[in-house]
């Protein structure tokens, strides 16, 4: 122990514990003083009489001692009851916010996916070569225009959905990939109009 570590007061178990550790001592020294007394003059005799009438009183204190032991399990019984209902409790909370939060990190991850491939189509129909057929193109980023419109209103809510459920690390994910999109999408439409 640290020299400037506190010691713990003892717990009440342990506190009846050492009382009936105590008790438990009395008795043996006085059946032991009663045992070895010889009977041999009216004084001992007189000893040995007090000796085992105060063992009658030293085991009616030990059953009061045994029974503030069995008194202390039992309250440390029923604390470590609580601590684990306690702990079932929040692991059955961790649990559910677990998939909560799996839930939300699937719809974020699809959404990823989904943006990658609108990318990847936008810099397919942006790499046609010349001759192009203008409305053929115009239309084609359009479309993806309004794709690109319909992941970001995705996007926003998984934003406001982990933002209600507390999850705000993905709310500002989820954010930042609206913002991409939208930006994605005002580009697709400044290149739709050219």
């Amino acid at each position: 122990m640290s020299a400037g570590a506190r010691r713990e007061a003892p717990g009440p178990l342990v506190e009846a514990a050492a009382a009936l550790e105590e008790e438990l001592r009395r008795l043996d020294a006085t059946a032991a003083e009663a045992s070895r007394l010889p009977l041999t003059s009216r004084r001992n005799l007189e000893k040995t009489v007090e000796r085992i009438q105060e063992i009658g009183g030293l085991e009616e204190r030990l059953g009061g001692r045994l029974a503030a032991v069995v008194q202390a399990v039992a309250a440390l019984q029923e604390r470590q009851r609580a601590v684990l209902d306690g702990l079932a409790a929040r692991a059955e909370e961790l649990r559910q916010r677990r998939a909560s939060l799996d839930a939300l990190l699937g719809e974020y991850r699809g959404l990823g996916e989904q943006a990658r491939a609108l990318t990847a189509a936008a810099q397919e129909v942006a790499g046609v070569p010349e001759p192009r057929d203008p409305v053929a193109v115009r239309t084609a980023l359009g479309e993806l225009g309004g794709r690109v419109e319909a992941l970001a209103a995705a996007a926003e809510r998984v934003s406001r959905d982990a933002r209600e459920q507390r999850f705000e690390d993905v709310s500002e994910e989820a954010h930042g990939l609206r913002q991409a999109l939208l930006a994605m999408r005002n580009r697709l439409g400044l290149a739709a109009r050219a």
